[in-house]
């Protein structure tokens, strides 16, 4: 069996842009999560800044690709792919 990690959140917005075009946006890099009050803050600031209309959000969980298997693989006693090396 291969185990996963699942990120916290990856938080996406859909913006309409002026021009008329909806994108999607991934605001990972920034942001581990948005709230309904931080989604009003970002809604706010985009049209005051004249960059479009934030339609919604989302925080969706990122699925990570599972480490390969290699020596050991996965390590229950330290929780991680340890490749018989454990310190724990």
């Amino acid at each position: 069996m291969t185990k996963q990690d699942t990120a916290l959140a990856y938080p996406i917005i859909t913006v309409r842009r002026p021009n008329g075009i909806t994108e999607t946006i991934s605001v990972a890099a920034k942001l581990r999560y948005i709230t309904d009050d931080l989604f009003e803050t970002i809604k706010t600031a985009t049209a005051k800044a004249g960059r479009g209309e934030v339609l919604s959000y989302s925080n969706t969980a990122k699925r990570m690709a599972p480490l390969p298997s290699m020596g050991s693989g996965w390590c229950d006693r330290c929780q991680s792919y340890c490749y018989g090396d454990c310190r724990a």
